[in-house]
């Protein structure tokens, strides 16, 4: 069983496919703004699968969560230190990225959408932030597993499992076209949302983890990958083949385009298998890892954040000076790109890193007096 000590090991693979998972969303956004802003596509629009970066994002939340705090559940005095090291990891940062927005958002924003906007409890409106609609799920997985932290598995465990089987359910008739949840009904949606399962995903790839040695980390490692790669070529076939030919807005492109209407299926489950993999191999020896895609794994929640307001701020920028000719080149595009992920980097290391040094520091002197 791998506990205590292995919970507490540089996972440094992990950070490497946490990184790609950063970059990936990176991509998918770039190749939507250009598109949007510049009117021009990238690269044959083959980061359309991009938005898997999310799925794998929320497996690896499953996973790290349910890996590092398993030993805590039915401990209530863990409770409040889980929350708090939750929240200091969430929010603080994402407000830092959300205050500007607001400040410069127009007059279309009301009370009840700034208020969900600094809770990230669901809301019909599109999020300010672009990205935060997934931290949403984020925190309810938080919130879900500090009631495991307040109460054990015994009280919990049958409500969770009824949830899980009814979202089960929902998509089963859902992918036959017998049951579908009205797109305005947000609560209901989020309620009932597959990505859920991709954070039971990660907690199952932890539990394996803790419970057994897996030692074949490099056969599951590679196919969880070539099954991502899978889900990731014909999504970018179909949409070439069935959506963009008949004019199918990709934003609706899910009802043609299986991986984009059960990512958690497609995506999910790959992701489940590259953590297992990955984790099994770094337990199991040494494996060096360049300092470089460490650091960027580091700051992928940075680069999450900030990414998709530069892209859209040079490309804007760009219009309005109607320079689109001299950014037709794809090598012009990916230059936009680097210059997003840089501004991530810098965010991570002069404003993420301090500021979680300084509230840390700060919450654990005023604890002690």
């Amino acid at each position: 069983m791998f506990t205590g000590k292995n919970s507490r090991k540089k996972l440094n693979i992990l950070q490497i496919f946490r990184g790609i998972a950063a970059i990936l969303v990176l991509l998918v956004h770039g190749n939507a703004l250009f598109k949007i802003n510049l009117k021009q596509n990238f690269i044959f629009n083959i980061f359309t699968f991009g938005f898997a970066g999310v799925d794998f994002f929320f497996v690896l939340s499953g996973f790290i969560i349910f890996y590092i705090h398993q030993n805590d559940i039915g401990k209530k005095y863990r409770f409040k230190d889980f929350i708090f090291k939750r929240f200091l990891r969430v929010y603080p940062i994402y407000w830092v990225i959300l205050i500007p927005r607001l400040l410069f958002a127009g007059k279309e924003i009301n009370f009840l959408i700034c208020l969900s906007s600094f809770t990230l409890f669901p809301y019909p409106s599109p999020p300010i932030v672009n990205v935060s609609w997934t931290l949403s799920y984020e925190i309810f997985f938080y919130l879900i597993f500090s009631l495991f932290i307040l109460n054990g598995f015994k009280y919990l465990s049958p409500l969770i499992i009824t949830w899980i089987s009814l979202i089960c359910i929902y998509w089963s008739l859902h992918s036959v076209n017998i049951l579908t949840i009205p797109l305005d009904n947000i609560l209901l949606q989020f309620i009932f949302s597959g990505h859920h399962l991709e954070f039971v995903f990660g907690c199952l790839a932890a539990y394996i983890l803790n419970k057994y040695r897996v030692r074949q980390g490099t056969l599951i490692l590679t196919l969880g990958i070539v099954l991502f790669l899978i889900s990731a070529i014909f999504n970018v076939y179909l949409l070439k083949t069935i959506a963009n030919p008949h004019s199918i807005d990709i934003n609706i492109s899910e009802h043609v385009v299986p991986m984009n209407r059960f990512p958690f299926f497609y995506y999910g489950i790959p992701s489940m298998l590259i953590i297992i993999g990955a984790v099994a191999l770094d337990l199991n020896k040494e494996i060096r890892v360049p300092n470089i895609l460490i650091y960027l794994g580091d700051a992928s929640y940075s680069i999450y954040l900030v990414h998709a307001s530069v892209i859209n701020i040079s490309t804007n920028l760009i219009a309005k000076m109607h320079l689109e000719q001299m950014f037709q080149s794809d090598i012009s595009k990916i230059a936009i790109l680097l210059i997003a992920l840089i501004a991530g980097c810098i965010f991570h290391s002069y404003i993420e890193q301090p500021l979680l040094t300084t509230l840390r520091k700060n919450i654990f002197l005023s604890k002690n007096n």
